[in-house]
C-alpha cells in the first residue's frame, strides 16, 4: 500500500468515526431532552453546540456554560459543575462522583441518558415528614364509593375548566384527581384535555387550595397524549415546591419548575398540606349543565 493510500484510508476512517460519534452524542442528548420535555424535537440536537445550550437551559443553568465546555482551559471547571447538576436532577448518587466520572470518562454519559431515571430533586422519605402526614402517606384512607351516575352527580359540584371543544380529540381513559388530605370525601376532579391548574387564585386555578403555603398558580396537571405515562405534572415556579410519589416508590420527589414530569396512575401529589391521588376511570362525557356552568359557580368549591 502506497503512503498516499494509507493517509487517505486514515482520513476516511477518521471522518466516519467522527460523524458516527457526533450523531450518537446527539441521540444521547435527545434522550435526555425527552426526560425534561416529552415533546422535545430531535432536530435541534443535531446543531453543533446548540444541544448543550438546550441542556443547560433544561438544568436551569446559564447557556454561556456551554461555551466553556469547548475551551480546554475552562472545561475542567465547567464540565464537573454541569454534570453535577445533571446527576442531582436525575438523582444519581453520589453526585460529585458521577460528575467527576462523566468529566473524566465521557462514555458514562450513556447511563443517565438511557436509564429510566426522571427529573426530580433529592427524594424526601415519608418517615421524615411530620407524624400526621406520614400516617396518610403510609396508610391511605379508603376512597368514597362512586355514585351510579358519575356524569350527573359525582362531578356536578366540582370546579370545571372551560368546555372541551366538540372537535377536540377524546381521551381513551378518563383521569380523575382525588383529594386525600385534608378531606378524602370530596368528589374527584375530571382532568380535561386542557388540563387543570392548582393554586389559590380563583381566577386562574380550577382546583382552589386555601392554604398559605400554596402559590396563586402553584402547579398544573395535563393528560399526556403521547407515549409514556398518562399524566403530566408541571410545577409553575411555586414558592414551596410540588412533590410527587410514584406507586412503585416510597419516596417523595420535588418537581423541577417548568419541567413536565410523567406520572402513572395511582401516583400521589403533595402541594402544601393537600395530597391528591391520580386515578383512572371510564371516559364519561360532561353533562350540558356542567359545560355551560359559569366560572364563578365552578370556583365555589375550595379545598
Amino acid at each position: 500500500m502506497e503512503e498516499s493510500d494509507y493517509f487517505q484510508l486514515v482520513f476516511y476512517g477518521s471522518s466516519v468515526t467522527f460523524v458516527g460519534a457526533y450523531f450518537f452524542q446527539s441521540w444521547l442528548l435527545y434522550r435526555l431532552s425527552l426526560k425534561f420535555n416529552p415533546e422535545a424535537d430531535w432536530v435541534p440536537q443535531l446543531l453543533p453546540g446548540y444541544a448543550l445550550v438546550l441542556l443547560c437551559r433544561q438544568l436551569e443553568l446559564s447557556p454561556w456554560l456551554a461555551l466553556g465546555l469547548f475551551l480546554p482551559i475552562s472545561y475542567p471547571f465547567f464540565a464537573p459543575y454541569l454534570f453535577y447538576r445533571l446527576a442531582k436532577v436525575l438523582y444519581k448518587r453520589p453526585y460529585w462522583l458521577w460528575a467527576l466520572g462523566m468529566t473524566l470518562l465521557p462514555p458514562l454519559f450513556v447511563f443517565p441518558a438511557l436509564d429510566d431515571s426522571q427529573p426530580g430533586e433529592e427524594p424526601q422519605a415519608a418517615e421524615e415528614l411530620d407524624e400526621e402526614m406520614a400516617e396518610v402517606f403510609t396508610a391511605t384512607p379508603p376512597l368514597p364509593t362512586p355514585p351510579e351516575d358519575p356524569a350527573a352527580t359525582a362531578f356536578s359540584n366540582i370546579p370545571s375548566p372551560s368546555p372541551i371543544q366538540a372537535n377536540a380529540p377524546e381521551l381513551p381513559v378518563s383521569i380523575q384527581v382525588q383529594l386525600l388530605v385534608p378531606d378524602n370525601q370530596k368528589p374527584p376532579w375530571l382532568l380535561p384535555l386542557e388540563g387543570l391548574a392548582l393554586g389559590r387564585d380563583p381566577q386562574a386555578a380550577q382546583i382552589l387550595l386555601d392554604d398559605p403555603q400554596v402559590s396563586k398558580v402553584h402547579a398544573r396537571l395535563l393528560p399526556n397524549l403521547g407515549e409514556g405515562s398518562p399524566i403530566l405534572l408541571e410545577d409553575l415556579k411555586s414558592k414551596n415546591g410540588t412533590y410527587y410519589q410514584r406507586p412503585s416508590s416510597q419516596h417523595w420527589y420535588k418537581a423541577v419548575p417548568h419541567l413536565k414530569v410523567l406520572l402513572p396512575f395511582k401516583s400521589k401529589i403533595r402541594i402544601g398540606e393537600s395530597v391528591f391521588l391520580l386515578l383512572s376511570g371510564q371516559n364519561q362525557a360532561l353533562s350540558t349543565d356542567q359545560e355551560t356552568a359559569p366560572a364563578e359557580k365552578a370556583n365555589e368549591s375550595t379545598v
